[in-house]
């Protein structure tokens, strides 16, 4: 997962990054597991799919923008 997501980072990044790609990694899987557990843990009443896609939105385009703030 680490691996995967610093590929995508350094591919997809501008190369004007102010924090070190592998911190940025450790945030987002944190986060990531974070919600997951916390889906587990609330009785997993959305289907598997809508939580990828939570994370995805999350992951890409931040906890703000997700939360409906622009």
């Amino acid at each position: 997962m680490e691996k995967n997501l610093m590929l995508r980072l350094k591919e997809e990044g501008t190369g004007n990054k102010v924090i070190p790609y592998d911190y940025i990694a450790a945030y987002v899987i944190s986060a990531d597991l974070g919600l997951v557990q916390f889906w587990l843990e609330n009785g997993m009443h959305e289907d598997p799919e809508t939580i990828a896609l939570m994370i995805s939105e999350i992951t890409f385009r931040g906890p703000a923008f997700a939360a409906g703030y622009q």
